[in-house]
């Protein structure tokens, strides 16, 4: 039979107006020994220690740490990468738009353009879309949750060959990232738990002490 007991809640001093009652007296150091040994063999019989190991990380939970708190921090461990794959991904779509900026310069050069006043719709479809992209990419955050693309894709009037390459590129962008989020929160989830028993040699007896506990109140 064994009861837990608050370390905060034992104290070396008699409490004023206590009495102790008497040690039984077949309470003896024979007794003792043998209750130590007693001690000894619950701790290894019942004993266990759950701990959650990453298989990405090759990291383990600390003594008491909640697979909650342990799957947050190793999202937190994982952010730095998880960044650093965004930024060369965000190199990518840079190039993509580039390019289709060079498209249109080119196409507004040869006056291919119809209407003519398209070349500056056009051109403020690539800022916002620009803006976008970039926004995705700052915004984009290493989390449980990934956040799904909402924005209604509509066709557009003139060089409809263009903006939906602008589209496109927005979408594939969105869907990258997305990827990435995904792997990432694989890797933060690739956890199993265990339970770890304690042998002989890890455990150190130091010291055995009686604790007197307050009586009940008699029945009346």
């Amino acid at each position: 039979m064994v009861q837990t007991v608050d370390p905060a809640c034992i104290q070396m001093e008699v409490p004023e107006r206590a009495r102790l009652a008497p040690l039984p007296e077949l309470v003896n150091s024979e007794i003792v020994a043998q209750a130590e040994t007693h001690f000894l063999q619950y701790l290894l019989r019942y004993y266990k220690l759950l701990i959650y190991r990453n298989f990405a990380l090759n990291l383990y939970s600390n003594p008491g740490e909640t697979l909650k708190d342990f799957t947050s921090r190793c999202v937190e461990i994982l952010g730095e990468s998880f960044r650093l794959d965004l930024d060369q991904l965000r190199e990518v779509f840079d190039r993509k738009l580039s390019q289709a900026k060079g498209k249109y310069i080119k196409l507004k050069e040869q006056g291919e353009f119809d209407p003519p006043q398209h070349p500056m719709q056009f051109k403020g479809v690539l800022h916002q879309v620009s803006e976008r992209i970039a926004q995705m990419f700052l915004s984009a955050e290493l989390n449980l949750q990934a956040v799904p693309y909402t924005r209604p894709l509509q066709p557009s009037p003139g060089t409809p060959e263009l903006e939906d390459r602008l589209n496109s590129v927005e979408m594939e962008a969105h869907n990258s990232i997305n990827q990435v989020l995904s792997t990432y929160q694989d890797r933060a989830r690739n956890i199993d738990e265990y339970i770890v028993r304690p042998n002989l040699k890890d455990i150190h007896l130091v010291r055995s002490c009686i604790l007197w506990v307050p009586a009940g109140e008699p029945a009346r």
